[in-house]
């Protein structure tokens, strides 16, 4: 099954298929063999309204151009491309949007689906700019909609969340090339409060941006102007110094508003830029949140604004993000928020690393409070009665979905027609232990079977592998196979870390995603949909390296990147160490393959990985040392063969935690590739990595089980069975909790047992065991939770977690 994900994180889903059909046919034979299926767009809906186990389909590659109407007052244009691509190239026919958001990643087909909007109190959500659709059904058949043709469908259509078909072309509202000048403003509020109305009857686009605890607001407005002048910024609060505001917010809530007021005075300057509208409209948004944001009737914007600002103050609620103001125009289409009225917008962000569910079900009721109706987009907890009750044309859109869908095949309605966050109904780790963060020994208090973190622990063993690799010249590249965590992976890299090792192309694009460079593929790349994958990753992460053993595979990945339109990948060459998984076979095998990289423009030689697993576990320091020097001796011959053909090589990557000091005194490795040392699982734990000590790093990860049953003598149930660890390596050490001779057995998937030990244990008595294989342990588990001696102090997400393509 393939994963996807929101663009914050929050919503995953394991589509059975993720389909990117690129012309009629191939869309139609998507569509008839699916059993249920959902659009994509961007993944910028913070709402579940992607989420399924079918098939997932996404018009991005569908092939379209456009089409302008003789009166150039309408276009036809693929509904698929992305709002920033789209408006570039109508640029280049002299047409504009007559509005846009602050954000442009968007496909035109999903903003206009979910009723997605700029600001301006004239001016409408771009729903309102459709003119017309064409769309295919779930029975195969490409129909079009519009006011004069299948009118019923072209108003359902309007604002759909998706549910009639997959939109191919969309025939939209254009408007001559436009310039606009950006004003940013610092106000303060009271000001804004008393004369928001006369702001916005003064501009044609006028909004601004307030943090709960500070007194001024971030005033911003476009006007239409004959030229560029400048349009060298693309946001409006600068990211750097928020995106360590929050980072701060995360861990100490207590200066938030301090920090806010400090935040309003830096980006709220005063500040001119002026351009073309498709460039002025979208400002840079790259750290990910949380939204929630409701419409209002006009008069109810600004008391429920100052209502909700107030709430948060009284509640001293940890909001880090600014309150966002808009003004939108009265609509007419039937699903939209905008129907009932012109509009204020509220728009509530919470940094997506922070807690947000139970902040947003606080402030909720606000916003309802004021009439409001939440973006479809964002989050909130409409029910079927709501939807109803707020929205009298429902049955009537249910009605056309029935028309053109009734088996119900395809497009696969959200839950109850509420798009209620079905996450919200899974209890996750966090929901279950956030409130434990920071509590005085409220390990104690986790559920079990629970992944346990000792941070201090970690952080030291980071720290002395780190020191072990500067101290001896070598690079240190962690394999994060180990952990699949971004969290980790930022530690490793601050302190001194030259990027991360990755097993397999998942993993590589789940830390991409996460700001995670100087990744390095060790594990081969060869289907057609992996190449391409590795392909654009390669366009979007910087440093990014694979590997290779094969010459027609070298060609293939080259014909890929060429295709994407990267940078050249670099590349190294795989070497068996003689367990024959991977790598070429021989060193004239490694020149061969060294001699057609050099006539591929698009790869970039580097050196050589040699990686050699069956070694990194012989318990004897003294047998490891010399089984290393034998496999030391072919490597050199290899080495001197590349050398003599002119491929010397600038990088040989490899080594473990096993061998990480022997490694180092053979003299050829450049950088380690260990991963292990920062748990020492009861594998590497049975071996003496440094010569007459077993104690180079610590144990820090374990499983913490509680007693569930204890109704035998000489023997207790606890709730960690087979499904709670990796099993390769036999049964756990008990760490604590059970005393002197106690030992752990299986007891079937969901429990083991505790047996020995000087006295029985109490029902509900926690008892700490050592994880026997950490990689596969790990990758059962949504998250680590992280502690400092006996308290809950962070919980990370496993990032690549089940990444195994």
């Amino acid at each position: 099954m393939a994963g996807w994900s929101n663009w914050s994180g929050s919503v995953v889903s394991a589509p059975a298929q993720v389909a990117r059909p690129r012309d009629e046919a191939e869309l139609r034979r998507v569509i008839l063999a699916a059993a249920k299926v959902r659009l994509v767009g961007a993944g910028h809906s913070f709402m579940p309204l992607c989420d399924t186990e079918g098939t997932l389909i996404s018009m991005a590659d569908y092939d379209g151009a456009i089409e302008i109407a003789p009166d150039r007052q309408t276009a036809w244009v693929p509904a698929g491309w992305g709002l920033a691509r789209l408006t570039e190239a109508l640029w280049t026919e002299r047409l504009s949007l007559i509005n846009q958001g602050d954000v442009n990643p968007q496909s035109l087909a999903g903003a206009l689906a979910t009723g997605t909007h700029g600001t301006g109190a004239d001016l409408g959500s771009l729903s309102t700019a459709a003119r017309g659709f064409e769309l295919m059904l779930a029975d195969g058949t490409l129909v079009e909609c519009g006011p004069d043709k299948n009118p019923d469908l072209y108003e359902a259509q309007r604002l759909s969340l998706g549910l009639f078909g997959a939109v191919t072309r969309i025939r939209i509202a254009v408007v001559p090339a436009y310039y606009l000048e950006e004003r940013i403003e610092r106000h303060p509020l009271q000001e804004i409060e008393a004369h928001w109305e006369r702001f916005g009857a003064a501009t044609r686009h006028f909004e601004f941006f307030v943090f709960p605890y500070a007194d001024d607001v971030i005033f911003k407005t476009l006007h239409p102007v004959p030229g560029p002048v400048d349009t060298t910024r693309t946001t409006d609060i600068d990211e750097g110094p928020f995106q360590i505001a929050l980072d701060v917010s995360r861990c100490l809530p207590r200066v938030i508003p301090p920090l806010q007021r400090f935040l309003t005075s830096m980006s709220g300057k005063p500040s001119t830029r002026s351009g073309p509208a498709w460039r002025i409209f979208p400002a840079d948004r790259s750290i990910r949140f949380e939204e929630m944001e409701y419409e209002l009737p006009r008069a109810n914007g600004l008391p429920t604004l100052m209502e909700t600002l107030a709430h948060i103050r009284k509640r001293r609620l940890p909001v880090a993000f600014p309150l966002e103001f808009r003004l939108v125009a009265q609509d007419d289409i039937w699903m939209s928020p905008f129907r009932n009225g012109p509009a204020a917008s509220i728009s509530l962000h919470q940094y997506a690393r922070m807690e947000w569910r139970d902040l947003f079900a606080d402030i909720e009721p606000v916003f309802q409070a004021g009439e409001g109706r939440p973006h479809w987009a964002k989050r909130h907890t409409l029910g079927p009665e709501d939807v109803r009750r707020l929205y009298p044309k429902t049955d009537e859109f249910l009605r056309v979905r029935a028309s053109v869908d009734p088996d119900g095949k395809g497009w696969q309605v959200p839950e109850s027609f509420s798009c209620k966050d079905v996450s919200s109904e899974r209890m996750t780790d966090e929901d279950l232990h956030r409130h434990l963060i920071g509590k005085p020994h409220s390990r104690r208090d986790l559920n079990t079977p629970v992944l346990i973190i000792d941070r201090d622990a970690l952080d030291r063993n980071i720290a002395r592998m780190a020191a072990f690799a500067a101290a001896n010249g070598l690079a240190l590249r962690p394999h994060a196979k180990t952990h699949k965590s971004a969290d980790i992976a930022r530690r490793q890299i601050a302190a001194g870390a030259v990027g991360l090792c990755c097993a397999k192309i998942g993993e590589a694009e789940a830390l991409a995603a996460e700001g995670i460079s100087g990744l390095l593929l060790t594990s081969p790349v060869v289907s057609a949909p992996a190449i391409a994958r590795l392909a654009a990753l390669n366009a979007r992460s910087e440093g990014l390296i694979c590997t290779l053993d094969n010459p027609g595979n070298a060609e293939a990945i080259a014909a890929a990147v060429a295709a994407a339109g990267g940078e050249p990948l670099t590349v190294l060459i795989d070497v068996d160490p003689g367990i024959h998984r991977t790598g070429v076979a021989s060193p004239e095998a490694a020149v061969e393959l060294f001699r057609i990289i050099q006539g591929l423009p698009e790869l970039s030689y580097a050196g050589v990985q040699y990686y050699c697993g069956l070694q990194q576990h012989i318990e004897s320091y003294e047998d490891r040392a010399e089984a290393m020097a034998d496999r030391a001796a072919y490597l050199r011959t290899v080495i001197s063969a590349l050398t003599e053909a002119g491929g010397a090589p600038q990088i040989v990557s490899g080594g473990g935690t096993g061998t990480h000091r022997i490694d180092a005194a053979l003299g050829i490795f450049t950088e380690l590739q260990a991963g292990s040392y920062v748990f020492m699982d009861d594998q590497y734990n049975a071996c003496t990595l440094i010569e007459g000590n077993d104690h180079a790093f610590e144990t820090a990860l374990m499983i913490d089980t509680r007693v569930v049953s204890a109704n035998t003598p000489g023997l207790v149930t606890v709730d960690a069975g087979l499904k709670a660890m990796a099993t390769d390596a036999g049964p756990p050490r008990i760490l604590a909790g059970a005393g002197e001779g106690a030992r752990y057995m299986f007891m079937g998937d969901e429990q083991g047992a505790v047996i020995g030990g000087p006295s029985p244990l109490p029902l509900s008595h926690v008892v700490t065991l050592a994880a026997p294989h950490c990689d596969p342990t790990v990758n059962l588990y949504d998250h680590y939770h992280v502690v400092s001696g006996d308290s809950l102090v962070e919980i990370w997400p496993v990032t690549a977690r089940g990444r195994s393509r």
